[in-house]
């Protein structure tokens, strides 16, 4: 879950202090970057913070690849790390014939999670399941 705390610049110091303690007990990543057009937007000119997660996760050279050459700019997970928009994804490729880390990596930002909700769901969402999501993926600036 990315959160959202609106300060003033004055109140900004006291803020981030929290807001460090925060993501010192979650296990989130605190960026201070100014806004950009993923939403990633840390520290906006009016002050506020939002915090985000960086999540390191396996990827097949099948998928990899297409991920890392433009081809493919989404990945289908469970989502049992509650990815959310504005975080980032580092994938380190993951030989599943070898069994071993290839040593490629890659990070993308997140830039929409669509969750499966199941059976009664609209048709377009109907087939992905609950409990998975489809992360739209974007080049971290």
């Amino acid at each position: 879950m990315v959160r959202d705390l609106t300060v003033s610049w004055d109140d900004y110091s006291t803020a981030a202090k929290k807001a460090r303690e925060h993501a010192s007990r979650t296990g989130h990543t605190l960026c201070m970057s100014s806004a950009g057009k993923h939403g990633r937007t840390t520290r906006n000119l009016d002050g506020g913070i939002k915090l985000s997660k960086h999540h390191q996760v396996k990827s097949w050279p099948d998928f990899y690849e297409p991920i890392l050459d433009g081809r493919k700019k989404f990945d289908l997970r469970q989502q049992d790390r509650n990815y959310a928009t504005g975080d980032t994804i580092e994938f380190l490729e993951y030989d599943d014939r070898l069994g071993r880390y290839t040593g490629r990596k890659m990070t993308k930002i997140i830039t929409f999670v669509m969750e499966g909700i199941g059976s009664g769901a609209i048709k377009p969402v109907a087939g992905l399941f609950r409990g998975y999501a489809i992360l739209s993926l974007g080049d971290v600036e």
